[in-house]
């Protein structure tokens, strides 16, 4: 992927909107988009990092309108949409939103970037997209592009009239405290609950799965013993009744043959303790997973003894284990650093909200008062925790860590964030096993 200065910019001019792109990069036309911007020519099966310029009328609808009816388009129509960040940002200073948003099409893993603004009666749409395994200086560049971009105001024309009135409601605590009017964002979570294709089976029969890795199958002597995992794994089209792995168990099974970097995501709320592991490698990611946090209510999931297993592209993995967390959507910048006693933290973890914040900071009472799930990233034969997190649902991502003093230190980070720090934590885990 191609490097940058900001001394090699060229610059690329659509209606009121002017972006830069490095010379290597090509404008090209595409029906329904006022400006494409294109990597250079990358190898067949290799997705091509572009941004998009799309230009129409607003409608009479607000930029939070706009936006909120963004959200609703892309889960409709994009395979396997995941909504993971939505925050204010700004266009060449002019107000906007900031989208991020994950899809999979055709096999292919798609992270998009997407800003709205309004100008006058002109809506403007700015669509960066990339490959999650593309996203160290990937990200950083189209960030760059869009903070450098130009709005010609003076050649919008605003004509009198209404707003329409079909306007998003509000999220009264993010509104009153910023002193803006800010959409709910609470309800994105409701509609895109985490899904898994993957079959659900034993302890047992996962430790036979992964004996058979190597496609030797279960012994003559063993096949007694282990018939009951043998016609269990048979049962899930992983295995036939000789005990040797199907062609979709070894499929399943195939990164554990090479190379791997294998890492476990915990997580835990007052209702539930889950985890998932990631052996990742260069067929893929094999996923053993406990219940989902952010799975359906009534769906099926893993029982006590039981897991879920699945093999996904590492370049889909960030995007997956986002879903399986349920990180979403959320005003999670309200407020500074707030600080509570380890005590209290753990208790507040393991109970739920049944009691008082400690405190009367606005920040810590609104993030007490929402649901909790603590979750970490620990790469395999580490003595600790990578990253610590708290997911507090309206009130968002934070950063766990104890400070200096002792404390629990939250810290807040935007949805979009995690994805990212997920997504680098993968790619640098493929460098260090010399699987990228």
């Amino acid at each position: 992927m191609t490097t940058h200065t900001d001394q090699q910019w060229q610059w690329e001019t659509a209606g009121p909107v002017t972006l830069p792109r490095l010379a290597a990069w090509e404008r090209l036309d595409e029906a329904g988009a006022a400006l494409v911007l294109a990597h250079p020519q990358v190898p067949e099966g290799t997705f091509r990092p572009n941004l998009v310029v799309r230009l129409g009328s607003t409608g009479g609808l607000s930029l939070a309108a706009l936006s909120t009816r963004a959200v609703i388009a892309t889960l409709q129509s994009f395979p396997q949409a995941h909504i993971v960040g939505h925050e204010e940002a700004t266009v060449a200073d002019v107000p906007a939103r900031r989208q991020t948003f994950t899809y999979l099409q055709a096999g292919q893993a798609v992270c998009v970037l997407r800003w709205f603004c309004v100008l006058g009666d002109l809506s403007v749409e700015i669509i960066g997209s990339f490959a999650p395994d593309q996203s160290v200086g990937m990200e950083t560049l189209l960030h760059r592009m869009v903070e450098l971009a130009r709005v010609d105001n003076m050649s919008v024309a605003t004509r009198p009239g209404q707003r329409a009135s079909a306007e998003p409601a509000l999220d009264p605590v993010a509104s009153e405290h910023l002193g803006r009017p800010l959409e709910d964002l609470s309800r994105i979570a409701a509609v895109q609950p985490f899904v898994s294709g993957g079959p659900v089976i034993s302890n047992e029969a996962l430790d036979l799965l992964m004996e058979c890795a190597d496609g030797k199958g279960v012994g003559m002597a063993d096949r007694f013993r282990r018939r009951a995992q043998i016609e269990e794994l048979s049962a899930a089209g992983l295995m036939d009744a000789s005990g040797k792995l199907a062609a979709a168990g070894l499929s399943l099974v195939a990164p554990l043959r090479g190379p791997t970097f294998s890492f476990a995501v915990g997580a835990q709320r007052a209702d539930l303790a889950t985890s998932v592991t990631a052996w990742v490698g260069a067929d893929g990611a094999f996923l053993v997973s406990g219940p989902a946090p952010a799975a359906a209510r009534g769906a099926g999931t893993p029982a006590l003894g039981q897991v879920q297993v699945a093999l996904v592209s590492a370049a889909h993995l960030p995007s997956v284990l986002v879903a399986w967390l349920g990180v979403g959507p959320a005003w999670s910048y309200i407020g500074e650093n707030v600080a509570v006693t380890r005590e209290a933290f753990a208790r507040r973890l393991e109970t739920g909200a049944l009691t008082s914040a400690p405190g009367r900071d606005p920040a810590l009472v609104r993030l007490w008062e929402q649901p909790w799930l603590a979750w970490s990233l620990q790469e395999s034969g580490a003595a600790a925790p990578q990253n610590t997190w708290l997911s507090a649902g309206t009130a968002g991502q934070h950063l766990a860590f104890v400070n200096q003093g002792g404390s629990m230190e939250l810290e807040p980070f935007a949805s979009s964030a995690v994805w990212s720090v997920m997504a680098r934590f993968v790619h640098d885990g493929l460098v260090r096993a010399g699987v990228r």
